[in-house]
């Protein structure tokens, strides 16, 4: 990891590490065509502490799409997040395939307007200071979204969350 990562992880650890329950286990977004049964392991995963990057991708990567989409109340979205964040950050191939779908749950209005405005409304204004911190990070990585878009994209996102530290766009809790 980068400094920068090293950064980011902390600042998610310390500003996540003590969010309340789910209401629901991520298991709740199980769905035959996505994941794997519910005995699985990736199931048992509770709590966002306990869901790992291993579990994430090779157990649980219908999670990824519950990430992006509408399906996870945003309750769940808000206490899974530093899960996905900390997998998105290591290394190697587990942390690639993470990333896409942790980093386009963090762009405005993704997946929609009003879902991505409800998500965002109960982060406190430490748990918006490490999402910048982290997309800081990933962005920093070459391989990081490349292709045509990709630029203007990841700049609105780093603008977007500087604005929400600032107290200056939703999302900006105490």
């Amino acid at each position: 990891m980068t400094a920068s990562s090293d950064l980011a992880y902390d600042a998610i650890l310390t500003a996540f590490g003590t969010a309340p329950g789910a209401a629901y286990t991520i298991g709740q977004y199980a769905d035959a065509a996505f994941l794997p049964r519910p005995e699985s392991r990736a199931h048992k995963a509770a709590r966002w502490q306990d869901l790992t990057s291993d579990l994430i991708v090779r157990g649980h990567a219908g999670s990824l799409i519950a990430l992006i989409s509408d399906i996870m109340e945003p309750a769940d979205w808000r206490y899974y997040l530093p899960a996905y964040m900390l997998a998105s950050l290591k290394s190697g191939s587990d942390g690639k395939r993470i990333r896409p779908s942790t980093m386009l749950s963090l762009y405005p209005g993704r997946p929609d307007p009003d879902t991505f405005r409800s998500r965002v409304d109960g982060l406190t204004q430490g748990q918006c200071a490490a999402i910048l911190l982290f997309l800081q990070a990933v962005f920093e990585d070459p391989e990081t979204w490349i292709g045509p878009g990709a630029k203007s994209q990841n700049e609105a996102a780093l603008e977007h969350w500087r604005r929400v530290t600032q107290g200056l766009e939703v999302g900006s809790a105490g």
